[in-house]
């Protein structure tokens, strides 16, 4: 959104500025979806075509306070800076180490960070990924290009309800991620004594009425509850305008 009202306000003749926080240009575009979806190559040539026309990037340049821009002289202030946050189910243990969301995944894996120094997440042999999306497809393929041994991709329906499309599901399939549906998380916490890092306790579902978007709801199995062991676990299940910007006064 920033690159294009920057491209559109230049072709009209006015000076624009953007102010990225992070080290190059393309949003979520390049943060959030893995590059074999949309080749980094391509957002570079992208942003080559706003930089063409003068408009000038300074990356690594987070705003915290939109005040101090008008203050630098700045006229007008276009905020696009996307939803980055990634959603939690609320569980117990969803703030431990190596439980992350999406976003923070995908961009820790854009920039090269994963099991370096920079960053405490570390893929581990096994990941479980929650959600059933192209979101959670990305991750999940992501985590095995990475070096997971296996990952599974945790659905709290059946195939038929799963909103990602088909043709991520047979990548997914043919990378070798598994597909586990009727399932969902309740807690997650730390394995003291197994040889992963974590523990999931998942719950079996069946599906009852419909709900509110006419998908059958999922609802637990009595005394179905169980374990795994796991070394990272990914909530690809939505993402926020989670705010990073100062309001101006």
């Amino acid at each position: 959104a920033g690159l294009t009202a920057a491209y559109y306000l230049a072709k009209k003749g006015h000076a624009v500025t953007i102010f990225d926080a992070l080290p190059a240009a393309g949003g979520m575009a390049r943060y959030g979806i893995p590059s074999y979806r949309v080749p980094l190559d391509v957002i570079d040539q992208e942003v080559a075509e706003v930089t063409k026309l003068g408009v000038e990037i300074r990356y690594n340049s987070r705003v915290d306070k939109i005040d101090d821009l008008f203050a630098q002289g700045y006229e007008a202030v276009f905020i696009g800076i996307g939803a980055q946050g990634g959603d939690k189910l609320g569980l117990p243990g969803d703030g431990l180490p190596n439980v992350v969301d999406s976003p923070t995944f995908l961009r820790a894996a854009t920039l090269g960070l994963i099991g370096t120094p920079d960053t405490d997440i570390v893929i581990g042999k096994r990941v479980a990924v929650i959600g059933g999306g192209n979101v959670a497809t990305d991750n999940a393929r992501s985590a095995r290009r990475l070096g997971a041994e296996t990952v599974d991709m945790v659905y709290r329906r059946t195939r038929e309800e799963m909103p990602a499309r088909d043709d991520e599901v047979l990548g997914c399939e043919e990378e070798g991620v598994n597909l586990r549906f009727l399932l969902a998380p309740k807690k997650i916490e730390l394995n003291e004594s197994g040889s992963a890092r974590l523990k999931i306790t998942y719950a079996k579902m069946q599906l009852g009425e419909p709900d509110a978007s006419g998908r059958r709801r999922p609802e637990a199995v009595p005394g179905s509850e169980f374990e795994i062991e796991t070394d990272m676990v990914v909530f690809a299940i939505g993402t926020n305008a989670n705010p990073i910007i100062g309001q101006t006064s």
